[in-house]
């Protein structure tokens, strides 16, 4: 029986809750153009990385100059915006994933953060875990945003585990995709009809089962 060598996680959905933060983040500096932004760009921007939700903002709201700021004073503003709420201790700790985790350390399986967010190490700092990640993507050497698989497979290539020995979790579309394409095993956090790529999905990473998936995981891998 092949048992999992290798917890993947995304941060955002799955171990901590701060889509509502970066949503807020770029509300705050779209109001430089006195634009209001929908609630919809939410779930838009889950998964996708800083840069990328700058050109989609410039793309849908071709009718805004941008070019008056240059991109680099524009995602620090939202930066800036969203490390403000994550310093005034607002960003939500999934306890459930905290607890998987530690479950995992002790079956003696490596733990990997495969996260696009470049504030995801200082939210694993402030809730005291990152003493038990043996590896965290540093984002600036991801060249390809998911739904590459390149994130995922550089987790897994740092610690020499094969992409077939990892359990891999993620909340959004583009993860789940990054995760099928690198080989892995997915556990999806969401809606399961939108996230059907998946081995298993639970709603919320509070419901998520660690005996469940192992045992799923070996089943599948007997």
């Amino acid at each position: 029986m092949s048992k999992p060598k290798l917890f993947i996680f995304d941060c955002d959905g799955v171990i901590s809750e701060t889509a509502e933060l970066h949503y807020l983040a770029w509300k705050k500096m779209m109001k430089i153009f006195n634009v209001d932004l929908p609630f919809l760009y939410l779930d838009k921007f889950r998964g996708v990385s800083r840069p990328e939700c700058l050109q989609i903002l410039k793309k849908e709201f071709s009718e805004i100059n941008f070019d008056v700021y240059n991109d680099d004073y524009l995602l620090n503003y939202k930066n800036s915006a969203y490390l403000e709420e994550i310093n005034n201790g607002k960003a939500k700790i999934y306890y459930n994933t905290i607890n998987i985790i530690k479950k995992a350390r002790k079956d003696n399986i490596l733990i990997g953060l495969a996260s696009i967010s470049r504030n995801s190490k200082l939210i694993l700092k402030n809730v005291k875990i990152l003493k038990y990640f043996d590896y965290v993507v540093n984002p600036k050497l991801i060249k390809n945003s998911k739904p590459d698989p390149e994130i995922f497979l550089k987790v897994a290539l740092e610690l020499n585990i094969l992409p077939t020995d990892c359990i891999a979790f993620e909340d959004a579309l583009v993860g789940v995709q990054s995760i099928k394409s690198a080989g892995m095993f997915c556990v999806g956090i969401g809606d399961k009809n939108y996230l059907n790529m998946a081995e298993i999905v639970f709603a919320t990473p509070e419901n998520m089962n660690y005996d469940q998936i192992i045992n799923l995981f070996n089943n599948i891998n007997k």
